[in-house]
C-alpha cells in the first residue's frame, strides 16, 4: 500500500455516513462471482438491507470469499506477484518512452501518444482486452491489467508491435 493510504476502516469510526466497500474481484481474482462486502454504520447498513434485492448473492460466492479471508498466504503471494509485475510494466514503459500512472491496483493507466481506441482495437484483434480511458476523461490513456510475467510480456510483445 502506498505511504499515505488512508485506513478507511478509521474513518468508520470518526465519520458515522461513512461506508466502506471490498471486492473480491481484483486481488482473489473472484470477479465473475461478483462478491464484496461493506463495513458501515448500523444504521447505513439497515437502510441498505432494506433496498437490495433478496438472495443478491449466491452460495458458491460467499463460500469462495470465506475461503479467501481464511487464506493470508494466498494474499499475500498475489500482492507481492502484483508488485513485481507492476514494476515491470513500469520498466517496460519507460524502455518504450510511454507515459503512465503509478498504480497501487491491479491495473495500471498508459498514455499512448494518439487515438487510445484504435490501440485498443488493434490489441483487442491480437486478443488483449484493455480499457480505453477516454470516456474518464483521459485522453489517450488505456487501462492495462496487470498479470502473470509471461502474460505482461506478451502483452509488451504485441503493444510494441502496433505502436
Amino acid at each position: 500500500t502506498a505511504k499515505d493510504y488512508v485506513d478507511s476502516i478509521k474513518l468508520l469510526k470518526q465519520y458515522p455516513n461513512v461506508f466502506v466497500t471490498r471486492t473480491f474481484s481484483k486481488m482473489y481474482g473472484l470477479a465473475g462471482l461478483r462478491i464484496g462486502y461493506g463495513i458501515g454504520n448500523a444504521m447505513v447498513i439497515d437502510w441498505l438491507n432494506r433496498v437490495r434485492e433478496p438472495f443478491n448473492v449466491n452460495s458458491i460466492a460467499q463460500a469462495a470469499a470465506l475461503a479467501c479471508l481464511e487464506d493470508d498466504a494466498y494474499y499475500k503471494k498475489v500482492a507481492t506477484t502484483l508488485q513485481k509485475e507492476r514494476e515491470y510494466f513500469y520498466r517496460q514503459f519507460e524502455r518504450l518512452g510511454l507515459a503512465y500512472i503509478k498504480s497501487d491496483a491491479n491495473f495500471i493507466l498508459v498514455k499512448l501518444e494518439n487515438d487510445a481506441q484504435k490501440y485498443a482495437g488493434k490489441l483487442l484483434e491480437k486478443g488483449m482486452i484493455v480499457r480505453d480511458m477516454s470516456i474518464w476523461g483521459l485522453e489517450n490513456y488505456l487501462r492495462v491489467t496487470i498479470g502473470r510475467r509471461l502474460e505482461n510480456q506478451k502483452f509488451i510483445k504485441t503493444l510494441e508491435e502496433i505502436l
